[in-house]
């Protein structure tokens, strides 16, 4: 068995990433609070400039760690993250990322090719 002497630190870092803005706040035994986020009861994590509605004296029983889902912008489709529009429009398609993955392999040599097409201007039809 090992004994410690002096000082025994639980200390842990943490982070949080806001799913709106994507800024993060990291520290040690930092909480939501400490961070000035709040996560909603879907687990999405937003700063609280990002809330939808202000959050007053009145509104004391709102725990940082189950906010309702009519403060959170992304559970109200105010914001959507990159994932869930991918993962949308090839369903809309009826898209697989294998079908995708070879179309591109197709088009572009090199992931600088692939860089250098997303980087371009749209152009209609």
């Amino acid at each position: 068995m090992k004994i410690r002497y002096g000082f025994v630190s639980n200390s842990s870092s943490s982070s949080f990433t806001c799913d709106v803005c994507g800024d993060v706040e990291s520290g040690w035994d930092m909480s939501l609070s400490d961070a000035d986020m709040y996560e909603c009861k879907h687990y999405h994590t937003i700063c609280s400039s990002h809330l939808l509605h202000s959050i007053g004296d009145e509104d004391a029983y709102i725990d940082r760690y189950e906010l309702p889902s009519e403060y959170c912008p992304v559970c109200q489709l105010r914001s959507i993250d990159s994932a869930d529009i991918l993962s949308y429009i090839l369903k809309r398609d009826n898209l697989t990322k294998e079908a995708i993955t070879a179309e591109m392999q197709e088009h572009f040599a090199t992931h600088e090719d692939l860089v250098a097409f997303l980087r371009s201007p749209i152009t209609g039809e």
